[in-house]
């Protein structure tokens, strides 16, 4: 019968001591070290291009998937960037020729974190957007991009550095949409 007890006591010991820890770790409880939550889409822009570069860089390796747009599915170019920006409130659309209009044009030298660089498709023939990244360079500095290729030798999401890159000869322009 004592063991009983014992048994139950230790079970409710158990109970109110969860409850506690529960309480003193969410967000709004005593003792949280939880930070509030930032309304993206209100956010100066210096938090807004921190995150969207923090966001790009989270899904590095991810693969390529045609028409993907999450993590968990795969990303094709638009869509990565799409997913990237979508936090924020900035709808990019969800064709990289949607985007080539969006925003303001920005000459390469004034390339900063965030601004979307635009090329040609894979197909010589066509002079249409057909691919996009995200530029994560700062200015001043030699341009690199984030981006979701379907190459067989960079598949997924990628970093690639501009200057001598495959992607030099269809280069198409850059937009500021931040």
């Amino acid at each position: 019968m004592l063991l009983f007890y014992k048994t139950h006591l230790f079970r409710y010991v158990l109970a109110i001591s969860a409850v506690f820890a529960m309480y003193a770790f969410t967000p709004g409880g005593e003792g949280t070290t939880a930070k509030p939550k930032i309304d993206l889409k209100t956010a100066p822009d210096s938090i807004k291009l921190d995150t969207l570069i923090k966001r790009a860089y989270s899904v590095m390796g991810t693969p390529y998937k045609w028409a993907g747009a999450t993590p968990q599915t795969g990303f094709d170019c638009s869509g990565y960037v799409y997913w990237c920006f979508q936090p924020l409130g900035i709808a990019t659309g969800r064709s990289a020729s949607s985007l080539y209009n969006m925003g303001k044009k920005i000459e390469m030298e004034d390339a900063q974190p965030g601004d979307l660089i635009l090329f040609k498709g894979t197909n010589a023939k066509t002079t249409g957007v057909g691919h996009v990244g995200m530029v994560v360079s700062k200015k001043g500095e030699p341009l690199k991009f984030v981006h979701c290729s379907s190459s067989k030798a960079h598949w997924g999401v990628i970093e690639t550095v501009y200057g001598g890159s495959y992607y030099v000869k269809r280069y198409i322009g850059i937009r500021r949409v931040l």
